[in-house]
């Protein structure tokens, strides 16, 4: 029997991950009652026929919206009746359109072409800026509708401060650390460092978030992570 690898995801939990963003999509699709705006998003899926809505960017300010005003995590999930963290929402944004645009990476239409260049993190085309500040927006607004409720956020982390790091990277630019693993360690270091020890929020990073301190001399970036006290 032949046995068939490709590159669209296979294991479990990539599947499960898509179908749920089905899922969400479908209750937003329902929660709208057919019109948002002018448009007619009744029965729309991801199929053929739906082309046009679903490449039309209108249809995410309205699913952004809905993530972060109306939707609650459902029950028998951690977090229930909860706001979607920051990056969640982001990322089911970014997973619906990336299964858009499985569905019409071939599709010759003009107006398909050009939103799907939105998840080209390397273009500086008009989609790609536009789905750029999307995913910006919708982290932030899911920011302060967290940060306003009663809920205490966690500060028990302890700091790391400059002078350590310095001495941490002065041991790697020892004679004896001076090839090319020890650069990768500094700059892995100072990265981490800077994400405040969560190195995978590096992802959601871009060059139009970052900033300067003169005075501590260093890079300044606002990360959408919330994190409640738990007792």
């Amino acid at each position: 029997m032949a046995a068939k690898i490709t590159g669209a995801g296979q294991s479990k939990s990539w599947k499960a991950h898509k179908t749920r963003v089905r899922s969400i999509f479908t209750e937003f699709r329902d929660a709208q009652k057919s019109l948002i705006g002018d448009m007619d998003i009744s029965g729309v899926d991801l199929s053929p026929p739906h082309e046009a809505v679903l490449t039309d960017q209108r249809l995410y300010h309205y699913f952004a919206g809905w993530l972060v005003k109306v939707y609650r995590i459902p029950e028998g999930r951690r977090g229930a009746g909860e706001h979607l963290a920051p990056n969640s929402a982001v990322n089911y944004l970014s997973s619906f359109i990336n299964e858009v645009k499985a569905l019409f990476f071939s599709s010759s239409r003009v107006e398909t072409v050009r939103f799907l260049q939105c998840l080209d993190a390397n273009s500086n085309s008009k989609a790609a800026r536009w789905f750029e500040n999307l995913r910006r927006q919708t982290k932030r607004q899911l920011m302060e509708l967290i940060v306003d409720t009663d809920k205490e956020m966690d500060q028990s982390a302890p700091y790391i401060y400059q002078h350590e790091i310095e001495r941490l990277l002065k041991a790697y630019t020892s004679e004896q650390a001076l090839e090319a693993a020890a650069a990768e360690r500094r700059l892995c270091l100072l990265t981490t460092w800077q994400l405040v020890g969560r190195g995978g929020e590096a992802s959601h990073i871009s060059m139009r978030d970052l900033g300067i301190d003169t005075y501590f001399g260093g890079v300044v970036v606002r990360l959408y992570q919330n994190k409640v006290v738990s007792f």
